[in-house]
């Protein structure tokens, strides 16, 4: 059987965005390597990004990233930055390329192999070598409790839209999601992943209601819920000290009243911003200026994340881009937009977006579709592709 070359340069966008192998040594190095073969391969296919479909989310996304470089280079840190845009240019390019070429079933299908086999060996070594957690920092092999726990959340988000691009509606699927769910909420809990608990629990409620509904979530709802969850304990940190929100925290979620020290860190953290409200102290620098400044590895919180790293200008930027490519998507995408949604609230508490977020808008992207030739007249006009 020939294998696509788009196939191995899914394999490869699969490593370089979604699996930070904890116990394989120099994995950056790796990882570094396959994204310049994938950017050598989609400088090959720049005809693809040029056309009206994705003009207006190219702008905005470039802008984006060139801030991203901008903060980066101007806090003389800039390797960081630069790895980061990169893995966000080859992801966005990519999707944008086999949309087009209408390879995106056979990717995805690739992405939810690809997770389910390395969530296999991880839980094997969790369960079996738990000693390995212990000798690698507390990481499992697939990283911290919050990664792990995420990217259990992911599989049967990925194995739901496979379903839908291969329209695959049969009771078999139904349970095989439910059944991946529900090992995603095991896990979370196992591994004494609170945030992913509860994005599990939040996630199968909300698709429940989507799907029975049949109806999309308008673009301005997810973004208000964005703003409004990554700010209301900016706003109202003493919240947290209402007896029934107190007692959810403590009694239910077993959380300490301070939220693990957030809410010291919302109180404080303007005062680190202030110095460089505009372009941030750039990408990654995030754990060594919050713990010189506040004693804390990180802001806690999604959208401050990016005001700290990327500036004013960045984090409004994000904000605009999600907004434009949530505002065209499809229905089909539904799992995809839940999963956004979901973990737009986490943002109040938790870092939750980040590279695997900004991958899952990317797949998400349908550019302006009003704009877009069909498939038979661009294959004509473009010829064999791989």
């Amino acid at each position: 059987m020939k294998i696509k070359i788009s196939s191995i340069m899914a394999i490869l966008l699969y490593h370089i965005i979604f699996i930070n192998l904890y116990y394989v040594e120099k994995y950056s190095l790796i990882t570094q390597a396959f994204a310049l073969i994938l950017f050598f391969y989609l400088a090959l296919k720049m005809k693809f990004f040029i056309n009206s479909r994705y003009l207006k989310v190219n702008i905005l996304f470039f802008s984006f990233i060139s801030i991203m470089l901008i903060s980066s280079i101007v806090n003389v840190n800039a390797q960081r930055g630069i790895f980061q845009a990169v893995k966000l240019l080859e992801v966005f390019l990519f999707f944008e390329y086999i949309k087009q070429i209408d390879n995106e079933k056979n990717t995805i299908r690739i992405f939810t192999i690809l997770t389910f086999i390395y969530i296999i060996i991880n839980d094997l070594l969790m369960f079996l070598s738990p000693n390995l957690f212990y000798l690698n920092n507390s990481n499992y092999l697939l990283g911290n409790k919050f990664q792990v726990s995420y990217i259990h959340i992911l599989l049967p988000i990925l194995y739901m839209y496979y379903n839908t691009l291969t329209n695959k509606k049969d009771v078999s699927n139904m349970v095989v999601s439910i059944i991946t769910l529900l090992f995603a909420m095991f896990i979370s809990a196992y591994t004494e992943c609170t945030t992913g608990l509860v994005g599990t629990i939040l996630f199968s409620v909300f698709y429940l209601c989507m799907h029975k509904k049949n109806k999309k979530v308008n673009a301005k709802a997810i973004i208000i819920v964005l703003l409004i969850s990554c700010s209301i304990l900016l706003i109202f940190s003493n919240i947290v000290k209402l007896k029934p929100v107190e007692y959810i925290i403590v009694n239910v979620l077993h959380e300490d009243v301070t939220l693990t020290g957030r809410t010291v860190i919302y109180e404080n953290v303007f005062n680190v911003i202030k110095d460089r409200w505009f372009l941030g102290y750039g990408y990654g620098n995030s754990y060594d200026v919050m713990s010189e400044k506040l004693n804390f590895p990180n802001t806690q919180n999604a959208l401050l994340e990016y005001w700290l790293t990327t500036g004013i200008v960045g984090m409004i930027l994000l904000v605009i881009l999600t907004y434009k490519i949530l505002k065209n998507y499809n229905k089909n995408v539904n799992s995809l937009i839940v999963y956004l949604f979901v973990f737009c609230i986490l943002g109040s508490i938790e870092i939750t977006i980040g590279t695997v977020f900004l991958a899952v808008l990317a797949i998400v992207n349908e550019g302006d579709n009003k704009d877009y030739k069909s498939k038979k007249d661009m294959l004509l006009e473009r010829g064999h592709y791989v």
